[in-house]
């Protein structure tokens, strides 16, 4: 349903793009730029979900980032949406990467602002990566330029570089230092608000007089709530306490995304009421959607109620249900992991195929624009490439041809020797003629190595032993009472194949082409296993190596016309 939901979209956009106006910052609008719209309201549809289905969305970014012809503002767009699908993911190596093109476009667009805001939040995964220093060396650069400016687009910029310093801070357990960033945000949104004339830009988000009023709210909100978390982690009860009021103050605390922030908190101050409260409505949002972090938080908060309130066979219900979903949220987050290395690997592939077709093509322009020959000599390059696959197809047909032939001899030769029609040497008679009456060790051990090697090869082929992967040479010793010196002889000196394993493996690939062309029906991996192969890889790189042709080849070129 999902996906007939982003088809529906993305042909929405597409049509959008295409049709309003045909004009766009006084430029005529490209087909080229309805795609990029398109493709862009696909990327944010994808990584727009709770969850999100942020591999999706990435790989329709990064599809984008690579194209060429792309304008800065074209680029500031993917590259600013890249870096918030990688903090989703919370790949913060990949955030740092586009964070770094970010801040250079913005630059280059002369939005210094937007670059100051990319920043700070560049300097949170240098953090996470382990570069403490220069990742808040970083952050702080950043607020103190964007302080400096006493305009609403700085300000509302600082805010927000500010939060992203108290996340990093929350994250390091470093408490005491969000309490300061906390007073700063209040201070810069009490000043705004006694003094907005001075703060004036004409910017999109300056908020109206109207609206003026719910945009401090909200930004007070949240930081009283910030400093209530700091002040009750590190136990200053009475100063969380007299926050925490503070907080219940703001319009911001009555709706349900200010409930969420300070949840947790209720749980460290003894609030266990209002807690539960809170989680039982969401529960009712939620619904069955469990798998994620806040859900874990909620059942370890719960528990900690529980057992405040003595509810100890309650605890440890929540207790184990929040152990069991981290366990499979920290399963989640390593196959994703995983997933993420091997995306990387192939982009790396990738990227590698395109540099090398890059220099590839300034070759071929270097020669066109010296020779003045490259059309003569892709099109005699396209012709030759034609040839030699049609060369190489004719050969690979009449190569699975004569296989099949020299297979079909062959059991028509055995059938003749079987059945007395064919003249053999007196040596390979007394062998044939040996299978055919009831044999004891001692009777096998009067044999000649060619003697027992013709035996033996009559007794595998006859019964299709070779068709088992278990048959070895053990078999052949426990079945024939042989020992294994007198079993190897009979190969090494009585047979052109030197080892039992080099005739197993024959008479397999023998099989495995019969089957091959006269069962279609049956796939490449049925035929190795029906032959008597263990591995598929194994299978085709035997095949291989004998025929010179690949199963695949083989099947396809089979019975084909010869051109």
């Amino acid at each position: 349903m999902k996906k007939v939901q982003y088809a529906i979209l993305y042909i929405f956009a597409a049509a959008l793009a295409a049709g309003c106006g045909g004009h766009e910052n006084g430029r005529e609008v490209q087909p080229a730029d309805s795609l990029f719209v398109a493709e862009m309201a696909r990327a944010k549809a994808y990584s727009s979900e709770r969850e999100g289905n942020l591999d999706s969305a990435r790989i329709v970014l990064e599809q984008l980032v690579r194209q060429e012809g792309l304008s800065l503002e074209q680029q500031a767009d993917v590259l600013g949406q890249l870096v918030y699908v990688s903090r989703l993911r919370q790949n913060d190596e990949n955030a740092l990467n586009y964070g770094t093109r970010y801040i250079e476009v913005c630059r280059q667009l002369g939005e210094e602002t937007k670059a100051l805001v990319a920043q700070a939040e560049l300097g949170g995964s240098l953090v996470r990566m382990g570069r403490t220093d220069e990742g808040f060396d970083k952050m702080d650069d950043a607020i103190e330029q964007l302080g400096r400016v006493r305009r609403f687009t700085e300000m509302d910029a600082c805010i927000r570089a500010m939060k992203s310093k108290i996340h990093v801070l929350d994250d390091l357990k470093r408490f005491g230092e969000i309490v300061p960033l906390g007073e700063q945000i209040i201070a810069k949104l009490d000043d705004f608000g006694r003094n907005p004339d001075d703060y004036a830009d004409g910017s999109e988000r300056l908020p109206t007089d109207e609206k003026r009023p719910g945009y401090i709210d909200f930004y007070t909100g949240q930081a009283y709530a910030f400093m209530t978390q700091a002040y009750a982690k590190i136990n200053q009860l009475d100063k969380a306490r007299q926050t925490m009021r503070l907080f219940e103050q703001t319009a911001y605390s009555r709706t349900f995304s200010g409930r969420k922030i300070i949840s947790s908190t209720w749980c460290q101050m003894g609030m266990y009421d209002k807690m539960l409260t809170f989680y039982d409505e969401l529960d009712s949002v939620w619904g069955a959607d469990t798998l994620h972090r806040d859900y874990a938080i909620s059942l370890y908060n719960r528990a900690i109620a529980a057992r405040a309130q003595g509810k100890y066979q309650l605890m440890g219900s929540y207790f184990k249900r929040y152990i069991e979903l981290q366990r499979s949220l920290n399963d989640a987050e390593r196959m994703a992991t995983a997933q993420e290395y091997a995306a990387r690997y192939h982009e790396q592939e990738q990227q590698l195929a395109l540099e090398q077709e890059r220099d590839a093509g300034r070759r071929v322009s270097i020669i066109a624009l010296f020779l003045g020959l490259i059309v003569l000599i892709v099109v005699g390059f396209v012709i030759l490439l034609l040839r030699q696959l049609r060369e190489i197809r004719k050969k690979n047909a009449v190569l699975s041809n004569e296989i099949a032939e020299r297979i079909e001899y062959e059991e028509k030769y055995q059938q003749l020797v079987g059945s007395g029609e064919c003249v053999v040497d007196s040596t390979r008679k007394q062998a044939l003629h040996t299978i055919h009456y009831p044999l004891y060790t001692q009777e096998l051990e009067e044999l000649n190595d060619s003697q027992l090697y013709e035996f033996l090869r009559q007794v595998i082929l006859e019964e299709k032993l070779y068709v088992d992967p278990a048959c070895d040479r053990q078999l052949l010793q426990n079945r024939f009472q042989l020992s294994k010196e007198r079993l190897g002889a009979a190969f090494a000196q009585g047979s052109r194949y030197g080892t039992l394993k080099s005739f197993l493996n024959e008479a397999r690939l023998q099989h495995s082409a019969k089957l091959l062309a006269e069962n279609p029906e049956m796939s490449i991996n049925e035929v190795a296993i029906a032959s008597g192969y263990a591995s598929y890889t194994v299978f085709s790189r035997n095949f291989k190596q004998r025929f010179t042709i690949t199963p695949t080849d083989f099947r396809q070129q089979k019975d084909s016309p010869i051109q």
